[in-house]
């Protein structure tokens, strides 16, 4: 287990962040798709 302090706990927490981002806009797209 790394500490929150660790250098490699930020890469993560916007590794997870980027995913995210990435996940909301693919359901987005889709979203718009069955609207449009």
């Amino acid at each position: 287990m790394k500490g929150p302090l660790s250098p490699d706990s930020h890469d993560s927490q916007m590794c997870k962040l980027v995913s995210h981002t990435k996940h909301i806009n693919v359901n987005l797209k889709q979203f718009l798709n069955k609207n449009s």
